[in-house]
């Protein structure tokens, strides 16, 4: 529709970090690991039966070489990723996670080449359309999921001090939410834009991912 909501989240980065180190993983994979562990909560809540339930998510990241960082460029890929949602025990989820993710790393099973970029460039009304109506018969998912690591010293404007960095993902055709993470400054900032008319109840599946690294963290403490 044409109805939006946005929320937010703030994690410790020091707390995804201890999280990670005693668990065996990387940040990217403790902000998809709370995405899972939220999405399992959230459609328990709604009464939905997650046995068995996958869900298929793109993870963007850039394929810009060295000497290209700083330029203004939409050279980006992604991963088609499994987020393990049945997964009720929050060490094996993010083991599972952590698997794909290395999976992916080492086999380079990525997007067609640049193809989030392509899209991208379809930049007037009409064609980019066109283009994201191309992306989602290519490679149908069911969720976004980007990260972005920030400058982790304080950034000012005209002498403000910027306190958090909150992203937001468009909406394509068929997707009723998705999902940015942008470390800033010792925070991991979850920006949540949805379809209000498919998720009226936006801020529950926010509190469940906060539910969901919670349960992570604690895990992490017993090893």
């Amino acid at each position: 529709s044409a109805h939006r909501s946005f929320d937010w989240l703030t994690l410790d980065l020091a707390e995804v970090k201890a999280v990670k180190t005693r668990l065996g993983g990387t940040v990217n994979d403790v902000a998809l690991a709370s995405v899972a562990g939220g999405l399992h909560h959230f459609l328990l809540g709604r009464g939905v039966d997650v046995r068995d339930l996958k869900l298929r998510i793109v993870v963007p990241f850039s394929v810009r070489s060295e000497n290209e960082r700083g330029q203004a460029s939409n050279r980006a890929s992604g991963w088609l990723l499994n987020l393990p949602v049945d997964e009720p025990d929050p060490a094996r989820r993010f083991a599972a996670i952590v698997a794909e993710t290395a999976k992916r790393k080492a086999t380079r099973q990525e997007l067609g080449p640049e193809v989030l970029g392509r899209v991208a460039e379809y930049a007037v009304p009409g064609i980019l359309g066109l283009g994201v109506r191309m992306l989602s018969r290519l490679h149908p998912y069911n969720l976004i999921v980007s990260n972005v690591p920030g400058p982790q010293v304080p950034l000012y404007l005209l002498g403000a001090r910027l306190l958090a960095g909150f992203p937001q993902v468009p909406l394509f055709e068929n997707q009723g939410l998705g999902i940015a993470v942008f470390s800033y400054c010792g925070s991991l900032g979850f920006g949540f834009n949805a379809d209000h008319e498919v998720m009226p109840d936006l801020d529950a599946f926010v509190a469940a991912v906060g539910q969901g690294f919670a349960e992570l963290a604690q895990a992490a403490r017993r090893r």
